[in-house]
């Protein structure tokens, strides 16, 4: 039996990542504070970075403006 195993994913390598980002600039987030997430990553198994999706890339955001004092 073959195992999945976790690794460390770069947010901006994760389906939907892309479309998430424009959208959040054309909502009008500054491109600079989207940026610092291009060079996010988590640890995840493979099945989990299929499902990672917007909710999940607002969370990580609001947790680094949260972080940042922003």
């Amino acid at each position: 039996m073959e195992h999945e195993r976790a690794r460390d994913y770069v947010l901006a390598e994760l389906p939907g990542y892309a479309s998430w980002f424009q959208g959040r600039l054309d909502a009008g987030d500054p491109e600079e504070l989207l940026m610092y997430l291009d060079t996010v990553s988590t640890w995840l198994l493979p099945d989990q970075a299929a499902h990672f999706g917007p909710d999940d890339f607002d969370a990580m955001l609001d947790e680094f403006r949260d972080d940042a004092g922003l």
